[in-house]
């Protein structure tokens, strides 16, 4: 078994700085040039226009979705842009929904999924949503999930039909005629969150699905916006500057010492 053959709906998780989300695109854009899973997509939006669905169109090229700016890089192969998604979006459609529609065989990556259904926040979720998740596999979804150590909820955790765990990231040469630098990952696969979580505290091998190291044919940084989680630290601050306001030094009176507990409050 190999990572090209997993499907489902697939946590990607890690620590921080691992490569969750480096390893996340580029398992996505190799998806890009699955012409099978395309044709499959084509075949069954034929069907529906038959049916009465008149205005499906398959997008071109490809039917990859991700959250941010992604692109193909690969050696040798056509450039590609993903599609955009939202997983905030990714629900079942109902007269007061107004959800996100991808085609069949799509392939979704969602980037810090615990930001978007922690552990107290899936409970509370409107039935469209959590049982768009657990309906995935009727449309042939694929769903990436890049998440700090799988910090989201239960009910959700057993969905994931595997959880890939990404050990280490660095970058190397190719060994082909025509030297260029290649993203490279170390991974382990387990078959439930379960294992996963278990493997975590005992280190047991035997948990391990399988495992080994990725590579991406191309320096997986120039192809994704890993920047893009900036604009949360400049929401509403158009009007705003820096802070720039100087430290003093602390005395021995209790106004010196009211304001230093006022900027240094525990949170």
């Amino acid at each position: 078994m190999n990572l090209a053959e997993l499907d489902g709906l697939i946590l990607i998780a890690g620590k921080t700085g691992a490569g969750k989300t480096s390893f996340m695109n580029s398992l996505i854009i190799e998806q890009m040039y699955n012409k099978e899973r395309y044709r499959a997509s084509e075949s069954i939006t034929e069907a529906l226009k038959w049916g009465g669905f008149s205005k499906l169109t398959t997008p071109p090229h490809h039917i990859c979705y991700t959250e941010t700016f992604c692109q193909s890089t690969m050696v040798g192969k056509r450039k590609y842009i993903t599609y955009h998604c939202d997983a905030k979006k990714f629900s079942l459609p109902t007269k007061d929904n107004k959800a996100d529609f991808y085609p069949p065989y799509s392939v979704l990556g969602f980037d810090e999924i615990q930001q978007k259904f922690d552990k107290r926040k899936w409970a509370l979720l409107k039935s469209y949503f959590s049982r768009a998740w657990e309906l995935r596999r009727h449309n042939n979804y694929t769903v990436y999930c890049a998440s700090q150590y799988g910090n989201v909820d239960s009910s959700m955790r057993e969905l994931f039909t595997y959880v890939i765990s990404v050990e280490e990231k660095w970058l190397d040469w190719s060994k082909d005629k025509y030297a260029h630098r290649q993203s490279c990952w170390s991974y382990k696969v387990f078959e439930t969150f379960a294992d996963y979580e278990a493997y975590r505290t005992t280190k047991k091998e035997e948990l391990v699905l399988f495992g080994g190291v990725h590579s991406y044919d191309g320096d997986i940084r120039k192809c994704y916006d890993g920047e893009g989680y900036r604009a949360y630290w400049y929401n509403g601050r158009e009007n705003e500057n820096y802070t720039q306001e100087q430290n003093v030094p602390i005395g021995y009176n209790a106004r010196d010492f009211r304001n230093f507990n006022e900027r240094n409050a525990v949170v």
